[in-house]
């Protein structure tokens, strides 16, 4: 089954109309199901070194104002250093569409940074998805290189292990 098959099931409403959106908004061979454990549903596209997910957040918003999350995932199991931080905070690369997101690595001492974007599903339309993905994936494919030679880890690609 493709990404835009109706014949899907288990997706909540907020699943139901971010698919709707995304449907209009891409082409249909652009994003793809991505599987999580616990039955959360995103799409994701592969963008440079990085990977791109849409999804919609259940832990903020409520079911009548739904968030949906455009999120990359940029370096993986960086060293935590106040450096970073700064490093993240003065990025020309920032855009106004996203913000950072870092959460502990998989290795003592280390984070995982992610570049992310968060929207109202009840007032998203096809052009700002478009934006908020454009902006996300831009952002985080220009600085995980540097992010990786000053600070260490992996990018998206290495850590997924695209060729």
């Amino acid at each position: 089954m493709g990404l835009f098959d109706k014949k899907k099931s288990g997706k909540t409403p907020a699943e139901s109309k971010l698919l709707e959106i995304i449907s209009r908004a891409f082409d249909a061979d652009t994003f793809q199901e991505v599987e999580y454990e616990g039955g959360t549903h995103r799409w994701g596209v592969r963008e440079g070194s990085t990977l791109v997910e849409i999804w919609v957040n259940t832990d903020y918003g409520s079911e009548e104002d739904p968030i949906a999350v455009v999120s990359s995932l940029c370096a993986v199991d960086t060293r935590d250093d106040d450096k970073l931080y700064r490093f993240l905070i003065e990025s020309e690369e920032q855009s106004i569409f996203t913000n950072w997101t870092v959460v502990p690595g998989n290795m003592s001492g280390t984070v995982t940074v992610f570049v992310s974007c968060n929207l109202s599903l009840n007032t998203l339309d096809d052009e700002e998805i478009q934006r908020a993905a454009f902006a996300v994936a831009q952002t985080s494919d220009k600085l995980d290189d540097e992010i990786v030679k000053r600070f260490g880890g992996k990018r998206a690609q290495e850590f997924l292990g695209w060729n």
